[in-house]
């Protein structure tokens, strides 16, 4: 058998290119970004620096004639007068198109950060016009890409559409422009991190991720930064109010791990399934993580329609109060006030107009069955298997217990992982499957609601599985 010598290098050298690209395309979609000031302080550049390094990478894509580069097996770059750089990113789409028709169902996963982004036609992106922009030009890239949402969100099955594609390609368009805009200095420093702005750019930086992630997906190379990208995160009141927490803000709590990596998808899950309560939270409403180990503030944002108390157990983990008193004032706006001791620790805050209270308790998490209050979510990430686990089987056997702390016919919201030991056969008829594509541990999670009567009814002797698990100290690791 003879090999041609010289097409396995150039098949090696695309190869070792779209890799390279993969690769920073999907670190970008995971950093956060900061710039040194004097005294050695520093500043957030997110989401400006992300979004300028994904189209350098973009720009690295469509420098080249794929269709060619594939068919000849080298790479085809386009003759330097040839096209000019919107006619290439239109090249590279249609590319993308003719290669999506035969695998349709990689639009979803590329474009599924752009599914999940709400408050699409706010106050906040109407655009500062410029000589390069105008204001007609951003209402229509909102428009645009509120229609490709409206379309990922639709039960039909996603299509190379034409129609589809004239959205991407005005999306891609407008997105070039403004990358044009802070190329030539037309936005001051102070004008790119002005809040509005900097959440406009914080889109169009998910918009670009999506868009390099489905050419990647389009030549079978995964993973890709779809998968990791952070949302920005928006909780709704009774009130009508709403809290809004940016990109950037995400990228730092999971950097920090108070956030797990999945945690936006799995808050934007909840609230697009989970309807707000109809009356505002009563001073016994409680929420209950048990084994809650760093990760508090994903359930402390979910529980805030719901909660007024906010218990959080576990015997192996230090104080983790002043974590909080940091992140609550920046995140919420609030004035924190930090009371008790090593054991169990109190931090209390107005929101809302409503008083609320987070316990810190170092204590066996079966203590929370004593407390005297009404529980309304119960949120759970299962304990890590062998040393370290608890072996508290919550989420099939303690889940009966905690009936005895719902009202009757009252919903208690529910968002666990089943682990350990998986969950109660009764519980599992009530939830819906939420998959997270970036989930640490690799694990679906389940949500929903039940009654206090439908919990104290389910048979506490009825198995999940046959899993032994080690007692010890209690973490979520």
């Amino acid at each position: 058998m003879i090999f041609n010598v010289r097409s396995l290098d150039e098949m090696n050298m695309i190869d070792n290119l779209l890799d390279t690209l993969r690769r920073a395309h999907c670190d970008n979609a995971q950093q956060a970004y900061y710039a040194k000031r004097h005294r050695g302080q520093s500043h957030s550049t997110m989401p400006a620096t992300s979004f300028v390094f994904e189209f350098f990478l973009f720009n690295s894509l469509y420098q080249y004639d794929w269709a060619q580069s594939f068919d000849q097996n080298a790479l085809v770059p386009w003759g330097q007068d040839e096209l000019s750089e919107s006619a290439q990113q239109a090249r590279l789409e249609k590319f993308v198109r003719d290669r999506c028709r035969a695998n349709p169902s990689i639009l979803r996963r590329a474009f599924d950060p752009i599914s999940q982004l709400e408050d699409l036609d706010g106050d906040w992106t109407r655009i500062t016009p410029d000589a390069r922009i105008s204001i007609d030009q951003g209402n229509s890239f909102f428009a645009k890409l509120s229609k490709l949402r409206n379309l990922l969100r639709s039960e039909n099955e996603t299509t190379a559409s034409r129609s589809f594609f004239d959205l991407i390609s005005g999306c891609r368009y407008f997105v070039y422009l403004v990358r044009n805009n802070i190329f030539h200095g037309s936005k001051s420093i102070g004008e790119i991190y002005e809040r509005d702005q900097r959440r406009r750019i914080e889109v169009y930086d998910i918009f670009l991720k999506s868009l390099v992630s489905l050419f990647f997906l389009a030549v079978e190379k995964t993973p890709v930064a779809a998968d990791y990208v952070q949302l920005p995160i928006r909780i709704i009141f009774q009130s009508g109010e709403f809290l809004n927490i940016g990109q950037s803000q995400v990228v730092d709590l999971v950097a920090s791990g108070c956030m797990k990596p999945e945690d936006s998808r799995l808050i934007a899950a909840f609230v697009s399934r989970c309807p707000v309560p109809s009356r505002h939270p009563s001073a016994r409403d409680a929420l209950f993580y048990p084994s809650s180990g760093r990760d508090l503030i994903t359930p402390i944002l979910l529980g805030l329609p719901y909660c007024t108390q906010f218990f959080f157990y576990d015997i192996g983990q230090p104080t983790r109060a002043r974590a909080l008193e940091k992140q609550l004032p920046q995140l919420l706006n609030v004035r924190v006030e930090k009371s008790g001791d090593n054991v169990d620790e109190s931090l209390r805050f107005d929101f809302l107009g409503v008083s609320r209270t987070i316990h810190l308790v170092r204590a066996d998490n079966r203590g929370f069955l004593d407390r005297d209050v009404d529980l309304t979510f119960y949120f759970h990430r299962g304990d890590s298997p062998g040393e370290g686990g608890s072996g508290q089987r919550w989420d099939s056997l303690h889940v009966v217990d905690l009936g005895d702390q719902v009202e009757g016919t009252r919903m208690c919201q529910i968002l666990t992982d089943g682990e350990p030991g998986g969950l109660h056969p009764d519980l599992r008829s009530m939830m819906q499957t939420a998959s997270i594509p970036i989930s640490q541990r690799g694990r679906d999670y389940f949500l929903g609601a039940a009654s206090g009567d439908c919990l104290k009814e389910m048979d506490k002797t009825e198995q999940c599985d046959t899993r032994k698990w080690p007692i010890a100290a209690e973490s979520s690791g």
